[in-house]
């Protein structure tokens, strides 16, 4: 089976978002583990183009080669960009940034509202009832 048959399986298989992050987070929290996985995966193996891109940058990174690993990366959430046109949805306009590291120090989570009027976020504010 050529790459290219492989490649085309895998877009057709049922897609799970958790499963791309998943894969990802491992990358991000142990790098060592990126030379197995790049063996076995190629960036078109991501459905969603987002992480796609974050595989992709992963991966410019690791063939380098020239001893820099991953260590601090912010991750943006946006739940209303997954849920474009779902008419049961009610836009929050809200992003979560992820901060993951691979060496000491603090990580976390903040908030920010989207202002997609000025292609802008803020310092986050509940939208109000």
């Amino acid at each position: 089976m050529s790459r290219k048959d492989v490649i085309r399986l895998l877009r057709e298989l049922p897609q799970s978002i958790a499963a791309e992050a998943a894969v990802l987070g491992s990358i991000i929290i142990e790098p060592a583990c990126f030379a197995e996985v790049a063996e076995l995966l190629c960036a078109e193996a991501f459905y969603y183009y987002e992480n796609r891109a974050i595989y992709e940058a992963l991966l410019r990174i690791f063939n380098r080669g020239d001893g820099e690993s991953i260590d601090c990366m912010l991750l943006l959430q946006r739940e209303d960009y997954y849920h474009k046109g779902q008419a049961d949805y009610c836009n929050t306009n809200v992003a979560d940034v992820i901060v993951a590291k691979q060496r000491n120090g603090p990580t976390g989570a903040i908030k920010l509202t989207f202002r997609p009027e000025l292609s802008r976020f803020e310092s986050y504010a509940p939208l109000e009832q």
